[in-house]
């Protein structure tokens, strides 16, 4: 087997691809469309692409000086302070770097040394804002309760069930109507997310409801008066009964026939009853 070389459309492939699939993957989908005299070994592929510069990350040689300074102070200084000095020395290093360089040297600190390294980060004051509890900042959420939010400007009404936040407006109008109609989307009635009633959800199809959703949008001054997440009681588990002024959406039952039903019916049921009188 002559020398091992890269196809010009595998080099393309494999550069569009090389975020997404790891080393072994490329490896793999180009031998199985190769014939078995142009195969090799995964060793073979590999330095095929660093022939070519194609790599994964950039490797990271350390001199001696740095690797002497990090066995000079790691029991010392923690790892984001060593990544900063050494950077200081002209080349760029992460606390990335210093962790896989610790691991290779075999080098640990003991359960003194971090309370040492961590007693020094109080003093500096690193740690001013970092230990503060969480529920003391963000607000501890219970149970049944709702929690809004700004997201990419918009106000996001999310409620706590089973110990997970999930979407308010789609987990309520499940409860009051029934399952939501496969792509479909939960939208504001009247486009003022902080009315959370729930005659205000209405179920449309997804992408069709543009208009509406630019009302959505909560203005920069509004978003600013909203320092923390505002928390409102709700009863996750209480179920009320459907109301009887309901939105009904549009059903297709083939090209020319379009009903008209309240969102809490079975269509798959509804579309089989048509067909089986269509066929009668």
């Amino acid at each position: 087997m002559g020398t091992f070389k890269l196809k010009r459309e595998e080099i393309k492939w494999i550069r569009k691809n090389l975020k997404n699939l790891t080393i072994k993957q490329m490896f793999e989908f180009i031998m199985a469309n190769r014939p078995g005299k142009d195969c090799c070994q995964f060793t073979t592929f590999r330095m095929a692409l660093y022939s070519k510069n194609i790599k994964k990350c950039k490797m990271l040689r350390w001199t001696k000086m740095e690797t002497q300074f990090l066995l000079d102070n790691y029991q010392y200084i923690g790892n984001i302070e060593l990544a900063k000095q050494l950077s200081k020395r002209g080349r760029k290093f992460t606390k990335k770097n210093i962790d896989k360089k610790m691991g290779l040297l075999g080098i640990k600190r003991t359960a003194e040394e971090l309370e040492a390294i961590r007693i020094n980060h109080q003093k500096n004051g690193s740690y001013r804002r970092g230990n503060k509890k969480m529920w003391k900042t963000r607000g501890f959420i219970k149970e049944g309760e709702i929690v809004q939010r700004i997201v990419k400007g918009r106000l996001v009404n999310m409620i706590k069930v089973n110990g997970k936040l999930v979407h308010y407006p789609r987990y309520r109008y499940r409860q009051v109507y029934g399952e939501i109609p496969k792509g479909y989307k939960i939208y504001y009635a009247n486009g003022d997310p902080t009315n959370i009633d729930d005659s205000n959800f209405v179920a449309r199809p997804a992408g069709q409801w543009k208009k509406l959703s630019k009302f959505q949008k909560v203005s920069k001054e509004e978003a600013n008066k909203i320092t923390k997440p505002n928390i409102i009681k709700a009863d996750p588990v209480q179920e009320i009964k459907p109301v009887t002024t309901t939105n009904k959406i549009p059903i297709r039952i083939d090209k020319r026939t379009v009903i008209y039903v309240d969102p809490s019916t079975n269509i798959t049921q509804l579309k089989n009853k048509y067909r089986m009188a269509a066929n009668h």
